[in-house]
């Protein structure tokens, strides 16, 4: 579905919930608005509701864990390290073994390749390993999210570990392709074209630039606007680096 139409089908399902189930209607509802405004690059409106989420609930380690991925994802490093670290002090112990465990896991996956902690990737790796293969969910499948392969990916993208990576985005793709996981196949795509980019073997701009174009028509067509503008300006970083001579039209 469409990024607006994920929002009206979310509106709607809070309606039917509060009926019945008020507060649990209206915390599903921010985990969903909160993949909805992220697509639309707005994530930042939601930080006071998701600050007052972490504290109605101090016992879910996942607010926090969001509140450490908008502060990296808007270059606030510092910060995001910060939580990072809180979370991670005393192996995990702020995480609870219980339903929100993994996609905690792997919203941290994604905030320690953005402030390039290797020490919490290793950890967080580990304990993400036995569940190669399978999806991460958010709470009682309140939404998906995407497959731990592509979290274990970004591990080893941390570590420096390009092949590595490139091999668990593949899964993670075939994954999403099975599943007709749309949403994630556009952006773990982009997380492909980051690493082959780097690698920048025989070929590699070429298909990375092939993917960061592919991925700005589909995500275009799911209406994923901060999709689009890290693509494009990813695909506008690769061509500066690329010999004028050399550069295939587009």
């Amino acid at each position: 579905a469409k990024v607006s139409e994920a929002e009206a089908h979310a509106l709607k399902a809070l309606q039917i919930g509060q009926a019945t189930q008020t507060l649990l209607a209206n915390e599903w509802f921010g985990v969903q608005l909160y993949q909805i405004r992220r697509e639309q690059g707005r994530l930042e409106e939601l930080r006071p509701a998701i600050e007052h989420l972490a504290r109605t609930y101090p016992v879910i380690a996942s607010w926090p864990a969001c509140l450490a991925l908008m502060d990296a994802e808007r270059g606030a490093d510092e910060a995001a390290a910060a939580r990072l670290r809180a979370l991670m002090a005393d192996d995990l112990r702020a995480v609870r073994d219980d339903v929100n465990r993994l996609i905690t896991y792997a919203v941290l996956c994604e905030v320690a390749r953005l402030v390039d902690h290797r020490d919490a990737a290793a950890i967080l790796r580990e304990k993400l390993a036995p569940y190669a293969g399978r999806f991460v969910a958010i709470g009682l499948s309140a939404s998906g999210y995407a497959p731990c392969d592509r979290f274990l990916a970004m591990c080893d993208e941390t570590f420096g570990a390009a092949d590595d990576a490139i091999a668990g985005y593949e899964r993670a793709l075939a994954l999403d392709e099975a599943m007709l996981a749309r949403r994630d196949h556009v952006r773990c795509r982009v997380d492909l074209a980051r690493v082959v980019s780097a690698r920048a073997g025989a070929g590699d701009l070429d298909r990375a630039l092939g993917l960061l174009r592919d991925v700005q028509t589909d995500a275009a067509a799911l209406e994923m606007s901060a999709v689009i503008e890290a693509a494009r300006g990813a695909e506008q970083r690769l061509l500066g680096a690329i010999p004028l001579q050399a550069r295939r039209p587009s």
